[in-house]
């Protein structure tokens, strides 16, 4: 059995816990375009800076079971994890120490890396 990284550790341990991540600009642009809502609408729902509230799932609990590059892995050199919700998924990762939606996928669309 393999050690698990400092990020698995804080993840084991968000598990079942809300977080109240940053949106990047990056994924600003792309929720905005795939749901189709203005600056303002956004603005007024989740906040200027936008945060989206989020539930970190139980199953990162056990990171060893579920450690697989499918909901755990690295974007553009920043460790990441995703959720997935009815709208679509978040890729989230830490940026120095707060928590910031990276990328967004609509749930239509496939997501690889």
């Amino acid at each position: 059995m393999r050690k698990i990284t400092i990020f698995e550790k804080e993840l084991r341990d968000l598990a079942g816990k809300r977080i109240y991540p940053l949106m990047s600009d990056h994924a600003v642009v792309r929720f905005r375009q795939r749901l189709g809502i203005s600056k303002i609408e956004l603005a007024e729902k989740y906040g200027d800076p936008p945060r989206i509230t989020l539930t970190v799932p139980l199953l990162f609990s056990n990171i060893e079971y579920y450690s697989n590059e499918e909901n755990i892995g690295v974007e553009n050199d920043i460790e990441v994890f995703k959720i997935h919700s009815g709208t679509g998924t978040f890729v989230i990762g830490k940026v120095k120490e707060d928590w910031k939606i990276i990328t967004f996928y609509h749930k239509n669309r496939k997501v690889n890396y």
